[in-house]
Parts: C-alpha cells; structure tokens; sequence
C-alpha cells in the first residue's frame, strides 16, 4: 500500500528479505499519481498481480481507475521487474481497488472494490463482471470459497 511502490521478496526458510523491488520507473509504473498498491500471487505461484489505485495527487483522492499489472515472480526473485501483463478497470462511485485473489484453478480473480465487487478474467484481466455493493456498505475483500463456485464478498460500513 505503499507510496513509492515497491515489492519485497523474502526468502522463505527464514523470512531474510533478499530483494525490495521499486515499481516506479519500471514498465509497472502506470506513470501517474495513484493510492495503495495492493498485490497477490497466482496459486502456481509464477504470478504477481499488483492493483494500483490512480488517483487526482500522490496519495490523494481516488478517481475510479484501477491499474491491473501482472508480473512474472521468477524475475523478481531476481530483483527484476518483468510485465507479462496489463489492463485498466474502470468505475463509478466508491470504486477503489482493496484486496484480491485467484479462484483455486487460477482461471479468475475476485477484486474488492469498496462500492463494487470485480470478477476479472485472469488470462485477459479483464473485467467479466462488476457487482455494485449496497450504499451504506464498503467491499474491503473478496475471495473464492475451496471448490471456486462462489466469491465471498466482505464489507464495512
């Protein structure tokens, strides 16, 4: 959720930090203000799909874009930034991309997006379906029951 984005890449057996890997400057930076960088790895774990939040300033307010990266992980183990993807959804309203995650099979991705709820075609990432939420309530996260027949969808008020 950074503001310079970057990623850190942690050795497992000790959790050692063995990259930080800054975005901005990269073919990931979307070369405009934005709030919160939010990422999650595919389930064969070769994937990084980073949410970017574009926004009016640096960590200002939301304008109802959000910035789709993907991002090949054996180079960031690496400490290199590779794009193997990207794409840009679009919204209306409270529409701020939080958390989100692969279905089991890695065919789709449930995105949070407080007023909206975002089913996204993980090959294309492109939104397949956009789910408006109740007014009074905020989608903060959204993932895939065990089997990937249904999104549960949580919201704050």
């Amino acid at each position: 959720m950074a503001n310079k984005g970057y990623i850190d890449v942690f050795q497992k057996s000790d959790l050692k930090r063995v990259q930080r890997i800054m975005l901005e400057g990269t073919d990931a930076d979307i070369g405009k203000p934005y709030k919160f960088y939010h990422g999650v790895n595919n389930p064969k774990m070769d994937k990084l799909l980073v949410a970017i939040n574009e926004s009016d300033t640096p960590h200002g307010k939301t304008i109802g874009k959000m910035h789709l990266v993907e991002l090949d992980m054996a180079a960031a183990v690496k400490g290199e930034v590779k794009v193997t993807n990207k794409s840009v959804a679009t919204g209306t309203g409270k529409f701020i991309s939080f958390r989100q995650y692969y279905s089991p099979d890695g065919s789709l991705i449930a995105n949070s997006a407080a007023g909206s709820m975002l089913l996204i075609d993980a090959k294309t990432l492109k939104v397949i379906d956009n789910e408006p939420m109740a007014n009074l309530e905020e989608n903060h996260d959204a993932m895939f029951t065990p089997d990937g027949k249904y999104v549960i969808a949580t919201s704050r008020t």
